[in-house]
């Protein structure tokens, strides 16, 4: 299942996901990173939206407590900014 599959379903599905892949569907909007940053854990996406032609960051809050915290928290947020900009039916 792809992630714009998932898409419809992000809490439940993420929640089965483990941290590879999460990291590898967030790949698939940009440029992506995770970090400690020695208070917590930080992910974040350079997105790429050629449909709409758009670039821009998202990101999970600082201090998450943990990695999959951080990642969860930021492919939510991407699927939700996808659904905003209507890229995602």
């Amino acid at each position: 299942m792809t992630s714009l599959a998932l898409a419809g379903q992000a809490g439940p599905v993420v929640d089965r996901m483990t941290l590879e892949e999460l990291l590898t569907a967030l790949t698939k909007y940009g440029k992506c990173g995770l970090s400690y940053m020695g208070d917590g854990w930080h992910a974040r996406v350079d997105m790429y939206v050629t449909s709409v032609g758009a670039e821009f960051k998202v990101s999970s809050d600082f201090r998450m407590p943990s990695s999959m915290a951080a990642v969860r928290q930021c492919y939510e947020r991407v699927i939700k900014t996808l659904a905003d900009l209507k890229v995602l039916k």
